[in-house]
């Protein structure tokens, strides 16, 4: 508990899916309680992924009865937060957002899914690197004070995608590529 986890991947690969049935394992084993916080995809994407995972069959070839087990287990264990549409713009208000959630209900982790698609509010003078830095110690005062984890999904960068190895695969990202 109280960790903050950057999960580095190209686009594309499946970042988001891994973790969200990551974050059902704590859920099922031990009633974990978290929030997802997507700015791509929908609430209507992570709730059925989610439902998946739990059921352990697609969506089509679930029973009205697992269907509406999944869609309790998910109300009572998640809380999805669709952050697209310019509400949650920055990581400031991420977090303003993760207080708030925290404060209000029995809280583990958080996923926020992906870096990339939250703005950089930079002050006057600072460079990106900086921001950055200066982000990810706000997000460590957060897992601090509140006890709960965070995962920060994020993209590589443009130049970590033109990497390829000798027979013209993509090469394993660094967190230095994002």
């Amino acid at each position: 508990r109280a960790k903050f986890c950057v999960i580095v991947g190209h686009s594309n690969v499946g970042k988001t899916t891994a973790l969200l049935y990551i974050s059902c394992l704590p859920a099922v084993l031990h009633g974990w309680c978290g929030a997802v916080i997507a700015k791509e995809n929908s609430s209507g994407f992570t709730k059925r992924k989610i439902m998946e995972f739990f059921i352990c069959k697609p969506l089509t070839a679930m029973t009205d009865e697992e269907y509406t087990h999944a869609k309790r287990w998910i109300d009572e264990h998640f809380i999805i937060v669709k952050a697209r549409g310019g509400v949650i713009n920055d990581i400031p208000k991420l977090l303003k957002l993760c207080y708030k959630i925290a404060d209000e209900r029995k809280l583990d982790f958080i996923l926020a899914d992906p870096y990339s698609g939250f703005g950089k509010d930079q002050k006057r003078g600072e460079n990106s690197h900086e921001y950055d830095y200066r982000m990810a110690s706000e997000v460590l005062d957060f897992t601090e004070r509140t006890g709960v984890t965070m995962y920060l999904n994020a993209h590589t960068n443009t130049e970590a995608r033109r990497k390829r190895d000798d027979d013209g695969n993509l090469v394993c990202p660094w967190v230095d590529d994002v």
